[in-house]
């Protein structure tokens, strides 16, 4: 008995199998054939960014220039020598002056006989009023002559003497201005002589010292870090000062944040036709590092573009034809859905995508299709690993017979 059950399971098969590939076979049969997905993942929302990829060097973020001004004297000599660290208010180098020390003791004296002449003026101014009190005492003025005082008695009346100490006012005014004057001469000498000595405005290294005295004589780097590096003439278009960066130092597995400061639109050497022009460019860094110092080279990724909370899907899911972007799609019903997608930019092995999507489809990465068609249902390989011994072991014979014959005629 089981053997003929076993003998007629078989033809049954046979003529199955037979049927199927005579009806996959027959060139013009109608049959829908099933397409085949071997990978399929969920879409997903995320954050996506374009970066421009290049290297630099850590250098100073800013420099300084200090210049010699002959006007002001002859040079001296430098207080300073390259590598030296300088603070603000440091000397750098001194001049020697020109006849500044003449120029001051001339103005001093100046000042001496206008403060004497003030003095002279109010005591005279004194003398003038108490003068007044001895004219009204008398009650009239009998121009008899005062030998005491042989120069009030050309005075005729009180109104004389009052017009006598007004000019004399004047004439002290005059001389208090003269003073103030020549005290602010002499306060601008004493301003020079500081400048004998040029000191720093800037914290810093000394970078450059110019012992021929070539403008700037002395050259300063600030503390601060930046990162350098050059564009070429296409790149330069494309990079604007604010965008994001990160900084990969060689000698470590530092990664530093920071972004672009500054971009020069002038090269770097002198335009040339015969070569190509570099256009340098500088990062600030968000946070300083004391394991980052100049002459360190560095990668740097630049973010040129960056979307957030964007639909994005495996590159290689997405198919072009005829200018029109699409990809799979695994529909509920167990059927696979050509979908007209418009992409947007690509990073790496990521593309976004712009309209067609909603980002909770399920997506299949590589269909194969033996048929020309836009809906199709589709098989997947066995996953073996799933099956166990003991699970087959576990079904009827009714499960497996039922099972088999399902396999055979599913579409």
């Amino acid at each position: 008995m089981k053997k003929r059950l076993l003998i007629l399971l078989s033809v049954i098969a046979a003529a199955l199998i037979a049927g199927n590939l005579f009806l996959i076979l027959k060139s013009d049969s109608k049959i829908q054939r099933s397409a085949y997905v071997n990978q399929w993942e969920k879409i997903s929302r995320g954050d996506l960014k374009e970066t421009f990829k290049t290297e630099g060097v850590v250098t100073s973020s800013e420099e300084h220039y200090v210049y010699f001004d002959e006007e002001i004297g002859s040079f001296n000599k430098f207080l300073v020598k390259e590598g030296d660290q300088v603070k603000a208010g440091d000397p750098l180098f001194e001049y020697d002056s020109f006849n500044i020390d003449d120029d001051k003791r001339n103005l001093e004296a100046d000042l001496d006989k206008a403060e004497d002449q003030i003095e002279s003026i109010e005591d005279h101014i004194d003398e003038l009023r108490s003068f007044i009190s001895v004219i009204e005492a008398k009650g009239t003025f009998d121009n008899s002559i005062d030998e005491s005082k042989p120069d009030f008695n050309i005075y005729g009346s009180v109104v004389d003497v009052e017009k006598e100490i007004y000019n004399k006012e004047l004439e002290k005014e005059l001389l208090e201005k003269e003073a103030a004057l020549i005290e602010k001469q002499i306060d601008n000498i004493n301003d020079q002589s500081s400048r004998l000595k040029v000191m720093s405005n800037f914290d810093g290294t000394v970078t450059k010292v110019k012992k021929d005295l070539s403008n700037p004589v002395v050259i300063i780097q600030s503390n601060t870090n930046a990162v350098k590096g050059f564009f070429d003439e296409k790149e330069v278009a494309q990079i604007e000062t604010g965008m994001p960066a990160f900084i990969y130092p060689t000698l470590n597995d530092l990664r530093l944040e920071g972004f672009v400061s500054r971009v020069i639109h002038y090269p770097e050497k002198e335009p040339s036709l015969k070569d190509e022009s570099l256009y340098p460019f500088y990062l600030e860094l968000n946070e300083e590092s004391k394991d980052l110092y100049p002459g360190i080279h560095t990668g740097i990724s630049i973010v040129t573009n960056e979307l957030k909370d964007t639909v994005i899907i495996p590159s290689k899911a997405a198919k072009t034809k005829k200018n029109n972007t699409f990809v799979y799609l695994i529909s509920p019903g167990g059927s696979l859905l050509k979908q007209k997608i418009e992409p947007g930019i690509k990073v790496n092995n990521l593309q976004e995508v712009k309209k067609g999507l909603e980002g909770n489809e399920f997506l299949a990465l590589s269909p194969s299709f033996p048929a020309k068609v836009s809906k199709t249902e589709f098989i997947t390989p066995i996953k073996t690993r799933n099956i166990s011994k003991k699970s087959v072991n576990a079904l009827t014979k009714k499960e497996i017979i039922k099972y088999t014959f399902t396999g055979f005629i599913r579409r």
